[in-house]
């Protein structure tokens, strides 16, 4: 076995002796890229709201790591009882019925944060789910994943 104690490309040379003078050698070449450690916070600024009234989501994606974190895609899937009203992060963004995608979001640098902004109407009462994915490209690999509760009376 091996440790890898740094990113890039590893070279490792195998050599193997069994009973009957059997020899065996070879090269494993591995290529270790690091991803980035980026989290994903989310807070609405009211604790309860009623049916009619707006309800704002405050998303923040933030790089931990000392890695940039880049090709990320995040998606804000809105509850049955909350009606979208608007999605902010001054970057590309789409809605497809209650989700609202942001794509192609600049590569975020270590130690940096972004903050994105979703409004939404309150159409039903009771508890609704917000629920964030932060993913490494369009349908790629999970990166991080949030939820808020909403309760509308």
């Amino acid at each position: 076995w091996a440790v890898a104690q740094r990113p890039g490309e590893g070279r490792q040379q195998v050599y193997v002796e069994a009973d009957g003078n059997v020899k065996a050698d070879t090269t494993i070449v591995t290529d270790l890229r690091l991803a980035a450690a980026v989290g994903l916070q989310v807070s609405e600024r009211d604790a309860a709201t009623t049916v009619g009234d707006e309800v704002i989501y405050q998303v923040r994606l933030f790089n931990h790591s000392e890695v940039i974190g880049e090709d990320l895609v995040l998606s804000c899937e809105l509850p049955a009882g909350l009606q979208p009203v608007r999605a902010a992060s001054g970057g590309e963004r789409t809605w497809t019925g209650r989700t609202a995608t942001f794509g192609a979001l600049a590569p975020l640098a270590p130690g940096e944060h972004r903050v994105f902004q979703i409004r939404a109407r309150a159409e039903k009462p009771g508890w609704h789910t917000l629920r964030l994915v932060l993913s490494q490209g369009r349908g790629g690999p999970l990166v991080a994943e949030a939820t808020e509760e909403t309760l509308v009376r």
